[in-house]
């Protein structure tokens, strides 16, 4: 059995902030795990330990991880301040590094959906990750952009680890990780998601899409839920500005995600 465990760290003898993904592979003491410093850059390699002690609770993994960047990732960290430019870089969005009062990094991380292994799984045999942009996704996402007059507007694919653009018009940014994703909240919900404001909304106020240079101000977001009931990404519009969506607009960004999802159950039934 595997689980993952997602956090963010804010290091306090720098004020530097990390979020960190890891894979507990349950009953052996064993996990994975990659860190990514307050760009989303990954911090050298993913660390792979076996047995190194029993890691049984999430809050082991945690302690453990956060111990680990608060002492042992000097060298990394230096090495990747040095090289911004090399391949691995995921993003270059800024974190904001305000903490509450017990110095807590206070964006909410979306948790995981109940059906995340069988939703994977869905999205994987979808055999679209990482493949080229296609016009019969971009016809749909350039009318959005162009219909609701925002400047970003792209079809979100949600995998384990990262957000991944199939089609996208306006970030410069192929993916970002899946802890600062607007889409990953998404997933979650039955019909839609609205966000008028960022900045007035705790579970976004200081995510690094939203602080850093995007200035992201509004999100709307509707989930790509194949046939089987898994939902694997979302339709989505983002601003820069804060703005409201009546439901004639609702209905017209559900009318496209349906677009949307007819495309990918295309591809599926191929």
């Amino acid at each position: 059995m595997k689980r993952i465990v997602r956090g963010i760290f804010h290091r306090q003898s720098d004020g530097r902030v990390f979020a960190y993904s890891c894979i507990i592979h349950e009953g052996h003491g064993a996990f994975s795990a990659k860190i990514f410093d307050s760009r989303a850059n990954l911090v050298g390699a993913p660390l792979k330990f076996l047995q190194i002690c029993p890691i049984t609770i999430d809050a082991q993994c945690k302690r453990w991880i956060e111990d680990y960047i608060d002492n042992e990732l000097q060298e990394h960290i230096r090495l990747a301040d040095e090289h911004q430019d090399q391949p691995n870089i995921r993003s270059n969005y800024p974190v904001n590094s305000k903490t509450n009062e017990k110095g807590d990094f206070p964006m909410k991380i979306a948790p995981l959906p109940p059906d995340e292994k069988d939703r994977l799984r869905a999205l994987r045999e979808l055999l679209l990750l990482d493949t080229e942009p296609e016009e019969r996704f971009d016809r749909i996402t350039r009318f959005a952009k162009d219909e609701f007059g925002v400047p970003i507007a792209l079809v979100s694919l949600v995998d384990e680890e990262r957000q991944w653009f199939k089609s996208n018009f306006g970030l410069s940014d192929p993916e970002t990780h899946r802890d600062v994703a607007f889409c990953s909240h998404t997933i979650l919900e039955p019909d839609h998601l609205v966000v008028d404001d960022t900045l007035l909304d705790k579970r976004f106020a200081d995510n690094p899409l939203v602080t850093g240079k995007t200035g992201l101000r509004f999100y709307a977001g509707a989930p790509l839920r194949l046939p089987s009931g898994h939902s694997v990404g979302s339709l989505c519009i983002l601003d820069t500005r804060p703005r409201m969506m009546d439901e004639i607009d609702l209905s017209i960004l559900k009318s496209l995600r349906d677009l949307v999802v007819e495309e990918l159950v295309r591809r599926e039934a191929n």
